[in-house]
């Protein structure tokens, strides 16, 4: 097999930073993978692609796993940490989102279905 690299060109490994929600809190993007069962805890793991091509990774939680479960791979999302519940004695506090998605597609597929060309 041939190397086709030539001395000038310079390679860097893709790997997805880990959304650090505490400092950046909005988060939007192009939701472009969900991966499930990923770790020892069997979580979700969802990459996002900020509009400056940096690819974040967000790990699942209750609460964004059931919110994100209404957004496809493909749709531009919006996801915003809103701060922690309060924790039940002896537990973590829960982490609180809010997620939204585009309606610019959706729109334009409502436009398009509104043409009707006879």
């Amino acid at each position: 097999m041939t190397n086709n690299t030539t001395k000038e060109e310079k390679w860097e490994e893709v790997k997805p930073g880990i959304w650090d929600y505490v400092n950046e809190p909005i988060l939007i993007g192009n939701l472009i993978e969900i991966k499930t069962n990923v770790g020892p805890n069997s979580s979700k793991l969802y990459t996002i692609q900020k509009d400056d091509d940096t690819l974040l990774s967000v790990w699942g939680t209750t609460i964004l796993d059931a919110r994100l479960q209404f957004v496809t791979v493909g749709e531009r999302v919006k996801v915003e940490f809103t701060g922690k519940g309060t924790p039940k004695p002896g537990r973590k506090p829960t982490l609180l989102f809010t997620v939204y998605h585009s309606l610019a597609k959706h729109e334009e597929n409502l436009l398009e279905e509104d043409v009707q060309l006879d």
